[in-house]
């Protein structure tokens, strides 16, 4: 509790009605292991890069306000800066 995101397995809306996962819409069984970012749930399966399709699951990411979940490699390359020499990602 109090972290942005974190895994969970007990973790469920508080009125007892299933959740549903923020990126396929199905349910989020009660008991099953998923993540919850702020108030959105996923699926472990379903929390993965909209450019490679990797899991973020563990892994640094960036999450849009449109719900775009990306990896941070993928998210560096789109939406960083380049040198103008070599075009190199500019951390």
């Amino acid at each position: 509790r109090g972290h942005p995101c974190c895994f969970s397995a007990l973790c469920g809306p508080g009125d007892g009605a299933a959740a549903s996962c923020a990126a396929c819409g199905q349910a989020v069984a009660r008991g099953t292991r998923h993540l919850r970012v702020g108030d959105e749930r996923y699926h472990e399966r379903c929390f993965v890069c909209c450019v490679c399709g990797v899991s973020v699951a563990d892994t640094p990411f960036k999450l849009e306000k449109d719900g775009k979940i990306w990896c941070k490699r993928d998210w560096s390359e789109n939406f960083l800066p380049r040198c103008a020499g070599c075009g190199d990602v500019i951390n």
